[in-house]
């Protein structure tokens, strides 16, 4: 009996692994691309940089492509042509694949993560509605909070003395108090509130989890096998929704549609404003429009601080470009006061060196994966619904053909001849996506940017120590971040101009 079963098995397996070959291969369509492993496809082959295979696959097969994630069927698009005219295509491409991941946060009906239907279009307009209002009122509060922001970070910088110093973590802070208080109202000892620590370390646990990976969004069967790692993923959600529900139930006993004081109150008022009967039509939920502070939270402080991050070890390496800098916002506030939005139409310079940080530090590489809404075309192909798309957002912002020198540091690649902003070239840049997913809070992330920024220029110098070599290759942890590295800050003279 064991020589029968050992015979059978033999030539079981063979034909097992034939029938799965048969199978895949069935699956390709007619777009080129490498070929990849049964039931694992392309995972084993991407390498620590992803984004860089992907772009080594562009120029082996072009700027459209396919591959396969795990049990995903997938296609990569390349270059700021295919990439914008995809994402602008009706809404052809504005699907989210039901992946594990984005199906357990909030049931998966989400800004972020959501299904593309009517009720992820209408979650969609009352957020945008929400955030716009609030951040565009008359007594600017949003504006408020950056710039004691500013002022808190400046302080801790100058409390380093002459002393080397990561400023990664005060950074982290700064950006996590300010969408904090932009979500839950205005503070003045924010790092006093548990449920602000609570957000801050469930933040943390998430993007650590995120960049280690999740097998199981890729190879949904494999889930028996990971159960801790699922469960650890489950725990740190149900972490943030905790919070959240407790910060609304706060709001909702001291609620006045009169008087909205941040964007958890607009949240409250919009979903009051919606006819019971409207709701039901669309299929949204209370808990649908609320769970947009989870996505802002999640989304807001990290991305800030990363791009902080970057803006500083640049700008330390680049000395003259940070002269020009603060040269602009001296002619511009006299240092004064400090930088208000206002001047930032005033301060092309400014403009062009955060537009230059945007594209050189690229922080999303490759941004979350799209899926096809319907069977739609790229170019000459055909591509299938429900196709998981990989936007190889590196391939825009490091393309030869349309930067030059991609590698270099320039913030003039942005200016025209006469100073102003290139609105040409800065057309080829979309850090924020476009279409339908294009980020809600886009204009709040400027905003931040540009008002942290030049608030830390104004009054700080910001020097490598003495005989560093700047080490500008990024560490991929499903963002770019910088390698670890450390600062000297120097206070201005604010007396006088430098000539």
């Amino acid at each position: 009996m064991d020589e029968i079963t050992n015979t059978a098995t033999f030539y079981l397996i063979p034909i097992l692994l034939a029938a799965v070959l048969v199978y895949f291969l069935s699956k390709r369509s007619n777009l080129p691309g490498p070929f990849g492993l049964p039931i694992l496809g392309h995972l084993p082959f991407l390498g620590k940089n992803p984004h860089l295979t992907f772009s080594k696959w562009r120029r082996q097969y072009g700027d459209v492509y396919q591959i396969r994630m795990g049990s995903w069927p997938s296609i990569v698009v390349n270059g700021v042509d295919l990439i914008k005219q995809s994402l602008t295509q009706a809404d052809d491409f504005s699907g989210r694949p039901g992946l594990f991941s984005g199906r357990n946060i909030t049931g998966g009906k989400n800004i972020t993560f959501g299904r593309f239907d009517n009720s992820w279009i209408k979650h969609r307009k009352i957020a945008s509605g929400v955030l716009y209002s609030f951040a565009n009122a008359r007594k600017n509060p949003v504006e408020e909070i950056i710039k004691q922001e500013v002022g808190t970070v400046v302080a801790m910088f100058k409390s380093k003395g002459d002393n080397c110093f990561d400023p990664e973590e005060i950074l982290l802070f700064a950006a996590a108090s300010v969408i904090y208080q932009v979500c839950y109202g205005k503070s003045d000892h924010v790092e006093y509130d548990e449920e602000f620590k609570s957000l801050i370390t469930s933040s943390t646990d998430f993007n650590d989890f995120a960049n280690a990976g999740n097998p199981v969004d890729m190879m949904p069967w494999l889930r028996v096998f990971f159960s801790s790692k699922v469960n650890k993923f489950l725990n740190i959600i149900e972490r943030v929704e905790r919070v959240r529900k407790q910060k609304v139930a706060e709001h909702k006993t001291t609620f006045d549609p009169n008087n909205l004081r941040d964007v958890a109150d607009g949240l409250i008022a919009a979903v009051q404003s919606i006819p019971e009967v409207e709701m039901d039509e669309l299929g949204i939920t209370e808990e649908q429009v609320l769970s947009t502070l989870d996505n802002l939270f999640g989304a807001g402080f990290d991305t800030i601080a990363s791009t902080l991050h970057w803006s500083l070890l640049l700008l330390a390496s680049f000395p003259d470009v940070q002269e020009k800098l603060y040269q602009e916002i001296y002619d511009v506030t006299g240092n004064t006061r400090s930088p208000c939005l206002s001047d930032k139409s005033t301060m092309p310079y400014t403009e062009a060196t955060c537009s230059e940080i945007m594209r050189f530090s690229c922080i999303f590489p490759l941004a979350l994966p799209h899926c096809t809404t319907r069977t739609t075309r790229i170019g000459t192909y055909t591509i299938p619904e429900e196709t998981l798309v990989f936007f190889n957002f590196h391939s825009l912002t490091h393309d030869k053909d349309t930067w030059g020198d991609p590698d270099a540091f320039r913030p003039s690649r942005f200016l025209g001849d006469d100073g102003q902003i290139d609105k040409n070239m800065l057309s080829r840049l979309i850090p924020f996506s476009a279409g339908r997913r294009r980020c809600v809070a886009e204009f709040l992330a400027r905003m931040e940017f540009f008002l942290l920024l030049t608030g830390i220029v104004q009054t700080c110098q910001i020097k490598l120590p003495t005989e560093s070599v700047p080490d500008l290759e990024p560490v991929f942890q499903l963002s770019l971040k910088p390698k670890p590295f450390q600062i000297v800050v120097r206070e201005r003279d604010l007396g006088c101009k430098k000539e």
